[in-house]
């Protein structure tokens, strides 16, 4: 992306969020605090840069808030009631809405595969999930508060671990849309994860890690509407949504712990990583970086540093020959 198509997008971003600020400022803080908890949770784990994150909140605003728009008037057209009350708004609306942002999380994963040549790690699902999640939910709450001002009250009354998931509020018993997202979005990292494990022996078991998030979330908001629209007890059965929060909050660890460990398995194998994992630390203390010293260990250094560029060419060149053979 040329810098003036950056900068573009980046103002228009900028107006967007200040709009939607102004409209409904509570409820778009908590859902902006909610990013920078999980950037902060993941900033050991995950393998892309914070503007990724960044990136995934416009989508979520932009893409994933327009698509339901658009589909909503399709559905109306079709003569299916999708407003409040109506039997489309408990019905078809919750999972359109699950599958619409899971969707624009695997475009966010797509763009920034095509760009870098690399793919999301399980932290990076979870996070760019919980991204375009908030952006949706920022949407959908300034469209709230726009049309009864009443439902601040209602999104007052938090449940669960409010400070670390600010969106599960109210009495209807949905987590939020920003960390039912990151749930589903981290379920496709963690399915990744199995699936390339030690002889794909998890394999079987990827796919019940995959769908089971999704589908927990979307059968909680289904519930969660039923209960606006009708007055339903149904979701008091499962507790009407106050486990969920603390599994998102179990799940979130899981992941960040599974990257954690793969990334220690990475400097267990490499003295290239040893070695530029000492001088960051050096670096960050501000204390010196050791330099090698005889000849041996400077031509050790040249051919390491040699053997990463040799390797990164190659897993590039492979990647970029399997891409031209899709297409």
């Amino acid at each position: 992306m040329t810098s003036v198509r950056r900068l573009v997008c980046l103002i228009l971003l900028a107006l967007s969020l200040g709009w939607l600020f102004l409209q409904a400022p509570i409820p778009f803080l908590r859902e902006a605090w909610f990013v920078a908890v999980m950037l902060g949770a993941t900033i050991g784990s995950r393998s892309v840069p914070w503007n990724v994150a960044l990136s995934g909140l416009g989508l979520g605003m932009s893409v994933a808030s327009t698509s339901m728009i658009g589909l909503g008037w399709l559905l109306a057209q079709a003569g299916l009631d999708v407003s409040e009350g109506g039997p489309g708004s408990w019905t078809v609306v919750p999972v359109l809405e699950e599958l619409v942002k899971l969707g624009t999380v695997f475009g966010a994963a797509w763009l920034y595969q095509r760009r870098s040549r690399l793919q999301f790690n399980p932290s990076d699902w979870l996070l760019v999930g919980c991204a375009v999640g908030a952006g949706f939910a920022m949407v959908e709450n300034a469209q709230l508060v726009a049309h009864d001002p009443g439902v601040l009250r209602d999104m007052a009354r938090q449940y669960g671990p409010w400070v670390i998931v600010p969106g599960a509020w109210g009495v209807v018993g949905y987590v939020g849309h920003a960390a039912a997202t990151g749930f589903a979005a981290g379920g496709i990292g963690l399915a990744n994860a199995l699936r390339r494990g030690p002889g794909g022996k998890a394999a079987p078991l990827s796919w019940i890690v995959m769908v089971a998030p999704l589908a927990w979330v979307t059968l909680e908001h289904v519930l969660a509407n039923l209960r606006v629209d009708t007055g339903s007890r149904a979701a008091l059965v499962f507790g009407n949504g106050r486990l969920t929060p603390w599994l998102f909050v179990a799940f979130a660890i899981l992941v960040v712990a599974l990257d954690l460990k793969l990334a220690q398995r990475a400097l267990a194998h490499s003295a290239i990583f040893r070695n530029r994992a000492a001088a960051s630390r050096a670096l960050l203390s501000g204390t010196r970086l050791p330099r090698p010293t005889g000849l041996r260990q400077r031509l050790s250094v040249v051919a390491s540093e040699r053997r990463l560029l040799n390797a990164a060419a190659w897993v590039s060149l492979e990647r970029l020959t399997a891409g031209k053979a899709a297409r």
